[in-house]
């Protein structure tokens, strides 16, 4: 099983975006939120190996809840939602982060750093990211590859910064349609353009020879396997 959230862990030092890096230094679960679509759109991009895309039909899609708290004066509060296994948890006083909160899965309770005040709101998110839930560790149930897993999440975190590249560069595509030619006397997005363009066309050969480089991989092990 592959957790989208090691992709994430794999992509974010792929992605120049300082929302993305401050979402993902800050709050996890926002963070995976704004990654989800991303990956989501970049699967297809992945079409190689056979045996590898297959499984990536099979998914578990994120899940999540959020519970909201009157503050009673306490600082443990019993949860009425319960997390899912793996879930990342989150906890809220007066919409700031509380960074000092502590989940005990034990009496599904949160324990706030500090006692929460009659009369102010407090909440609990908590969400699981979701998973390619194939067996990665066969491909057609014919052998095992090693590493096979690690070199699944390098091929979708590369997917996944491709699909967010695509935004980015089609977001300077409107501007620079909205722009006229005096525009461009004081400020030209043109170069800006023209890397984003270069950079998307350099991910996709890269990803496009990772594909192939794992294909060969696979024949060859399986001409071994078998013994021709």
């Amino acid at each position: 099983m592959i957790t989208n959230k090691s992709i994430y862990a794999r992509a974010i030092y792929l992605i120049d975006d300082p929302d993305i890096s401050n979402a993902y230094a800050n709050n996890i679960i926002q963070f995976q939120k704004i990654m989800y679509p991303f990956l989501e759109n970049g699967v297809s991009i992945i079409t190689a190996p056979t045996g590898v895309s297959a499984l990536l039909s099979s998914q578990t899609p994120p899940q999540g809840q959020t519970e909201v708290i009157d503050g009673t004066g306490e600082s443990t509060y019993v949860l009425s939602v319960t997390p899912l296994e793996n879930s990342d948890i989150v906890a809220y006083v007066n919409n700031t982060i509380d960074t000092g909160a502590v989940y005990n899965a034990e009496n599904n309770s949160i324990t706030f750093s500090a006692p929460v005040a009659t009369g102010t709101t407090a909440a609990v998110e908590w969400y699981y990211g979701g998973a390619f839930t194939g067996d990665f560790s066969t491909v057609n149930g014919k052998f095992p590859l090693n590493s096979l897993e690690q070199r699944v999440i390098d091929l979708l975190a590369r997917a996944t910064v491709i699909s967010w590249a695509d935004k980015e560069r089609n977001f300077l595509l409107d501007i620079r349609n909205l722009l006229n030619d005096t525009d461009f006397q004081l400020h030209s997005p043109a170069a800006s353009l023209r890397a984003k363009t270069d950079w998307v066309k350099e991910l996709r050969l890269e990803i496009f020879n990772l594909q192939n480089k794992l294909d060969w991989d696979l024949r060859n092990q399986n001409r071994s396997y078998y013994g021709y």
